[in-house]
């Protein structure tokens, strides 16, 4: 996880959705979100922090799972493709750029 850091991204969307699946599965009464350990979920991802999920909101919190030292070696990690690392800067941007006129128009 610590080689790129698409690995993290994409495990983390990895979690999200089993996490939503399971919740959402038809069989409720056996797969019971409330008995779900969150936090140990995140660690069979690989994960650092288990992700907020705003559907599960009060299920769950963004908790941090590692140590102050595996954190300084997360916020270190970089994409191994540049290219990749240009295109999430551009939708980060164009993301917000959406948020700040969808606000503007709201309070109009």
């Amino acid at each position: 996880m610590l080689v790129d850091k698409d690995f993290i991204i994409k495990g983390s969307r990895a979690y999200v959705s089993f996490v939503r699946s399971y919740d959402e599965h038809k069989v409720s009464s056996i797969f019971k979100t409330q008995d779900l350990d969150f936090e140990e979920v995140a660690r069979s991802f690989f994960l650092f922090k288990v992700p907020f999920i705003k559907e599960l909101k009060g299920k769950n919190q963004s908790v941090v799972i590692a140590t102050p030292e595996e954190l300084k070696q997360l916020e270190a990690v970089e994409f191994l493709n540049k290219n990749q690392a240009n295109m999430i800067s551009q939708k980060i941007e164009q993301d917000k750029e959406k948020s700040k006129r969808r606000f503007f128009q709201s309070n109009v």
